[in-house]
């Protein structure tokens, strides 16, 4: 393709299929974040890259913040991929384990002991991700199942770009557009997340019903999105072993309210939706509008604090004006650095 060749030229854009162009250029400008943030500078490098015209990035509106909705959508979408996987995979092993144990006894000789062939390797071995999933989401409490979803998700879509994911937040958090969007693709991850929790080890998700438990997921995670910004603990240890204890303070006020009289019902939800919020973190509650003041983002629908999710804040993170002297907005000085020192 000739260099400065318009959306019109690019393969497949006679076909209609801009998706797809839309994924390589957000490929390409994944490859620039780091040293330009999540920019318009960013998605007009990835336009050279592919040897299109920069106004190939009116692909994706809104510049920066098109960039990381983007992003984020893609990485809830491999998050629904791996965790169907990984559900898959684990009713698969339940299955092979009865059918092993049914031969175990069939084969057991007198003194009630196997003939001591191998019984097979377990789940989760190696650094395969479903296996991981699979493994995890077979535990009988609902807190550690909720809590490997909500980490594969950070893994996925945090993890990978942390040096630059306040500018992330602040790209996002400066486009009051983007609050419903972003409200809804939390509640994408609450679901996901949830669905998963509940269809494991024979019981419901955090929360005791459905609302509840998509609230706590949704206020959880993005506490802990928060969290991660300001971790250099090997692997994030200290994000997942908070991410763990707020989920399991959860579950123990499920427990406690449970065969309780109706006013502690009532307040149930109240309680375990404020149970991940960050300090600080303010958020809350159905309404419209993204932003607001001391870091909380309102919004757009439904109720359960949190909602805004990472939308509603980042600029008081570290907000474009706060950028180091020799990096891209928001990016935390020195933060690759000593994430490597590790």
């Amino acid at each position: 393709m000739p260099p400065g060749a318009g959306l019109a030229d690019a393969p497949g854009a006679g076909d209609g299929d801009a998706a797809v162009l839309r994924e390589k250029l957000v490929d390409a400008a994944l490859r620039h974040v780091k040293r330009l943030g999540w920019s318009d500078a960013a998605l007009f490098a990835a336009a050279r890259d592919l040897g299109l015209s920069p106004s190939v990035a009116g692909l994706l509106p809104g510049g920066g913040a098109g960039l990381v909705e983007a992003f984020v959508r893609r990485s809830n979408r491999q998050l629904a991929s791996e965790l169907a996987a990984a559900r898959a995979l684990a009713q698969q092993q339940q299955e092979q384990g009865q059918q092993q144990q049914q031969q175990d006894r069939a084969q057991a000789g007198p003194s009630g002991r196997g003939d001591g062939q191998p019984q097979g390797q377990g789940a989760g071995q190696g650094a395969d991700p479903v296996a991981a999933l699979a493994a995890a989401l077979s535990s009988p409490d609902p807190a550690a199942r909720l809590a490997a979803a909500l980490r594969r998700r950070l893994e996925l879509g945090v993890a990978p770009h942390i040096d630059t994911w306040p500018s992330a937040l602040a790209a996002v958090a400066s486009d009051p557009r983007r609050a419903r969007a972003g409200a809804g693709l939390l509640w994408e991850v609450a679901d996901e997340a949830v669905a998963a929790a509940a269809g494991g080890g024979g019981g419901g998700g955090v929360g005791g019903d459905w609302y509840a438990s998509r609230a706590v997921a949704a206020s959880a995670y993005a506490a802990s999105e928060l969290y991660m910004l300001t971790d250099f603990s090997p692997n994030f240890q200290d994000t997942w072993r908070q991410l763990s204890r707020r989920l399991g303070d959860a579950e123990a006020l499920r427990r406690a309210a449970d065969g309780a009289g109706g006013a502690a019902r009532s307040l149930l939800a109240d309680l375990l939706a404020r149970v991940g919020h960050a300090p600080g973190g303010g958020g809350g509650g159905g309404g419209g509008g993204g932003g607001g003041g001391g870091g909380g983002g309102g919004g757009g629908g439904g109720g359960g604090g949190g909602a805004g999710g990472a939308w509603g804040v980042g600029a008081e993170w570290r907000g474009p004006e706060a950028a180091a002297p020799d990096g891209p907005a928001g990016t935390w000085p020195g933060a690759g650095e000593q994430r490597q020192q590790q």
